[in-house]
């Protein structure tokens, strides 16, 4: 289960992760992912209105400091990007997992 955030364009989960979109055209758009202490942040494509966003798997992570060197492997870069992908379609935006 989501609930928006105030202020931001993000959600947070139950599950104890939270998902906001930042950046601008000036520098990039990003979603940065936060869950247990550790944070980091996925650089996006494309934001054209109507586009669908991917979320490619691969290149999730990785942690910022302090977390830098705690390694992600595959499987949980996977369920990075499907909480990624799960909270920005709960906020109404079309990603997908690639």
């Amino acid at each position: 289960m989501f609930a928006k955030l105030t202020g931001v364009w993000g959600a947070s989960s139950s599950d104890g992760f939270t998902v906001i979109r930042c950046g601008s055209p000036v520098t990039e758009f990003c979603i940065e992912y936060s869950r247990g202490g550790r944070t980091l942040r996925h650089a996006l494509e494309n934001l054209a209105p109507g586009s669908v966003q991917p979320v490619f798997v691969d290149r999730i992570g990785p942690w910022l400091p302090p977390h830098a060197d705690v390694e992600l492997d595959h499987s949980e870069r996977r369920k990075i990007a499907e909480h990624m992908v799960a909270a920005m379609q709960f906020l109404g935006d079309k990603f997908v997992v690639v």
